[in-house]
């Protein structure tokens, strides 16, 4: 369960009964936006989660060495999140980037098209 959830599950689990939350996340109330999205997604697992209890997914950011950036140059080549999928970009490297969680990857995420990053040490754990 990714980390956000698991946040708000352990906040509101004893608040409501789960059929409330349930509507609520049907209808669109009450519940952020990311949470109401992954519990529509994966039903069955929230309410494994709110009867058994959950582990929550360690979350990575993919940094890939490029040979063409200079050690000056601003830019950095990740795996980012995007609505179609994950996608391997480049991007403008700041202070607070790897606390977006467009650049937070679950393994299985990296592992779906990315294995071989995962393979070569790429991925750091977020703290």
């Amino acid at each position: 369960m990714p980390k956000f959830v698991a946040e708000w599950l352990k906040e509101y689990r004893h608040a409501s009964p789960l059929l409330k939350v349930l509507n609520a996340a049907e209808n669109g109330l009450i519940v952020p936006s990311a949470v109401n999205d992954w519990i529509l997604d994966n039903q069955r697992d929230f309410v494994v989660a709110w009867y058994d209890g959950f582990e929550i997914e360690q979350l990575f950011t993919v940094d890939i060495p490029n040979p063409v950036l200079t050690d000056n140059s601003d830019s950095v080549t990740v795996l980012m999140k995007i609505d179609s999928g994950v996608v391997l970009t480049d991007v403008v490297n700041y202070i607070g980037r790897k606390q977006e969680t467009v650049y937070q990857l679950t393994e299985a995420e990296i592992k779906q098209d990315f294995e071989w990053a995962l393979d070569a040490g790429f991925a750091k754990e977020v703290e």
